[in-house]
């Protein structure tokens, strides 16, 4: 059995700063899925269908994941996480609740303008309990250089995916992939 808790955060970092305490209930997994993907999901019909269990429009949400054999417990796991916005328990629901995160990727890369997210920072494995300070500093690297990105990550084992957007049809665009990929691998280092 699976049963998946979804709490919701005002900031990526927020969520990232959450994880060491969501660690000490033994999830199976924690997935950040950030507004990003949130909106652009929304933002196509039947996405949006799928979306019952996300309420209002949150800056970021922790989708945590309990498995083991006795449903009842696994429903007072989930109960006990902290301040749930959704108990997905069916496979159906599950299955809503994935495929937005899913989908959401593919709907990063499809935007139409020349501006685009870009994976080039891939895979930073972080201490989860630096993860939010992580995520801050990011977000400050990125800010400077006057872009925003998708962060989204395996929070439960510190592993983030960052795509900033970015024009590499533009000599600004490429200058700033290879000044953020500098800044990003320093910090991550540190």
């Amino acid at each position: 059995h699976t049963i998946l808790a979804v709490l919701a955060y005002q900031s990526n970092a927020d969520a990232c700063d959450d994880v060491p305490r969501l660690l000490a209930h033994h999830p199976s997994a924690v997935e950040l899925v950030p507004q990003m993907i949130i909106r652009l999901a929304r933002g196509v019909p039947e996405y949006a269908r799928q979306m019952g269990w996300v309420v209002g429009d949150p800056a970021a949400l922790l989708v945590v994941e309990f498995s083991g054999d006795d449903h009842w417990a696994l429903k007072d796991a989930a109960r006990r996480v902290g301040e749930v916005l959704t108990i997905a328990e069916s496979k159906e629901d599950q299955a809503r609740v994935w495929n937005i995160r899913k989908v959401g990727l593919g709907l990063m890369d499809s935007r139409p303008q020349s501006a685009r997210p870009v994976a080039f920072i891939e895979d930073c494995a972080i201490p989860v309990q630096k993860l939010g300070e992580f995520v801050r500093e990011v977000e400050k690297i990125l800010s400077a250089h006057g872009t925003e990105g998708g962060i989204y990550a395996h929070a439960s084992a510190g592993c983030l995916h960052i795509r900033p957007i970015l024009d590499l049809k533009t000599a600004r665009g490429v200058s700033d992939l290879r000044s953020i990929s500098e800044s990003v691998f320093a910090l991550t280092l540190k």
